[in-house]
């Protein structure tokens, strides 16, 4: 069956005094490059601090996908003491180091394909973003101004926010913002509705 929470990692003893690693990660999972699926396998005693343990830990998990989903929405799997979520260990086991940010390319935060991560900068993945579920006027950077009663464009550009200007509807605001995307870096998608939130 499908994992309903993160699984413990059952390490004691020695494991619990090493930093992550990319040896340890490659001692832990099997990556599938192009499926994205990251897979328990049979660890090694220097994980554990009993047989036992080790025993046990691997005859529940080995081959085992990991599928538990966190409440934003990425897979996570607990490992070495703490919950992580699962395309920043990837990183980890592919290149040896997680950067501060990594960005799913096309949007689908399940998608761990190694051609769908990158390091992203808080901007690259900014621009990467579908439109935020607590956005009122339906496009992402338009809002409405209460004081002089319009719609109000913004766009950040090189980490600065600059105002596009006032316009009579949100739509109006939305495509003279949408005018700048081409040539600052802005996916097709910046701003869309997700898919599950279209229907």
């Amino acid at each position: 069956g499908e994992q309903s929470r993160p699984v413990a990692d059952g390490s004691k003893g020695i494991m619990g005094r090493k930093e992550l690693s990319q040896k340890i990660l490659k001692e832990c999972f099997h990556y599938n490059e192009d499926s994205g699926d990251l897979t328990w396998i049979e660890r090694p005693l220097s994980h554990f601090s009993r047989a036992q343990d080790r025993m046990s830990f691997n005859n529940k998990y080995t081959g085992k996908k990991i599928k538990c989903v966190d409440t934003s929405g990425y897979l996570v799997v607990g490992v070495h003491y703490k919950i992580h979520r699962v395309h920043r260990l990837i990183f980890m086991y592919m290149n040896g180091e997680i950067p501060n940010l990594v960005d799913h390319i096309n949007g689908d935060k399940l998608d761990n394909s190694w051609n769908n991560l990158r390091s992203a900068t808080k901007s690259e993945n900014s621009k990467n973003s579908f439109i935020s579920r607590a956005n009122t006027s339906g496009y992402t950077g338009v809002y409405f101004c209460n004081t002089n009663k319009n719609w109000v464009a913004q766009i950040s550009i090189n980490g600065k926010t600059k105002n596009i200007g006032r316009f009579t509807t949100p739509s109006e605001a939305a495509n003279a913002r949408a005018s700048l995307y081409e040539g600052n870096e802005y996916s097709k998608r910046h701003g869309e509705e997700r898919a599950s939130e279209a229907l």
